[in-house]
């Protein structure tokens, strides 16, 4: 078209491939905290927020503690929780996943292709455009049918470009989280979790309870698995997972239980505390 630039398909090699182009576009990027204390200490920074979607900020409340806080305004569901009481909760509900075998939390730890997949529909219907421009000739269909193809062909890329954007893409074991030099265990720990939170959860939405009053952290807080579309909930199973759970305080209990069930020759449990291990080392 006039004034148009006119582009010359293979000109000169590419700078860069295909594939590597969409990554790119596609990279959102890891969450990095603030140099702050809170910020430091959040294991779930970047994942919290309130009902009305809104991601709630990480800040300091009474006696130095870490918060999570909805500062929207005009927000109507503004809600601030401690990071002592979600933080270990949702560590919990990570434990009782994979005891539970949820299929979002195994999909993890064994690998999940959903990213490559995406990649690869992004190709296919970059391929599928290219080529119809490149062999379909106006003359061959008529203009409106070629326009109307052209359309329908770009709309399949448009769609499969926004479903990889959707994606994180795959970094490595979900528990090999690398130390950095000088770094302290304590500095490290919370950085660790915080990375394997990001790899196992999509968000963690928090309800409001009114000002002044208290409610179990259980009541108020819904995680979403990556790929969920609910949240995930503790559904009825064999009467002795329902017994690991019913009595389960905390975390700890249930990594007992993990390692109960690795010595009698469970596997999953095996796997599962090998990478916890490989994570230590």
């Amino acid at each position: 078209d006039k004034g148009k630039p006119t582009v010359i398909a293979n000109a000169h090699p590419a700078i860069i491939t295909p594939e590597e182009w969409e990554r790119a576009q596609a990279a959102g990027g890891p969450y990095h905290p603030k140099n702050g204390k809170h910020a430091a200490r959040a294991r779930l920074a970047g994942l919290v927020y309130c009902r009305n979607g809104h991601r709630l900020k990480v800040g300091g409340g009474r006696k130095g503690r870490t918060h999570y806080v909805c500062t929207t305004e005009h927000c109507d569901a503004r809600v601030g929780i401690g990071a002592e009481q979600l933080d270990p909760y949702v560590g919990y509900l990570i434990q009782a996943a994979v005891v539970r075998n949820e299929p979002h939390v195994i999909a993890v730890l064994e690998g999940d292709d959903r990213y490559q997949r995406a990649l690869d529909a992004v190709e296919a219907a970059r391929v599928e455009l290219e080529t119809y421009r490149a062999t379909i000739k106006v003359s061959d269909v008529g203009a409106e049918a070629w326009k109307r193809d052209v359309a329908t062909r770009q709309a399949s890329l448009d769609l499969a470009r926004e479903q990889l954007r959707s994606l994180s893409a795959p970094t490595r074991d979900p528990y090999a989280v690398p130390t950095i030099a000088g770094e302290s265990f304590s500095e490290w720990l919370p950085r660790h979790e915080r990375e394997v939170n990001a790899q196992f959860i999509d968000r963690v939405l928090v309800r409001p309870v009114g000002h002044g009053k208290r409610a179990p952290v259980a009541e108020r807080v819904e995680i979403y698995f990556v790929g969920a579309e609910e949240p995930w909930t503790e559904r009825e199973g064999d009467p002795e997972t329902m017994a690991i759970l019913a009595t389960a305080a905390d975390a700890k209990t249930i990594m007992a239980d993990l390692e109960e069930r690795a010595a009698k020759g469970d596997q999953w449990a095996k796997d599962y505390l090998a990478a916890k291990t490989a994570a230590a080392t």
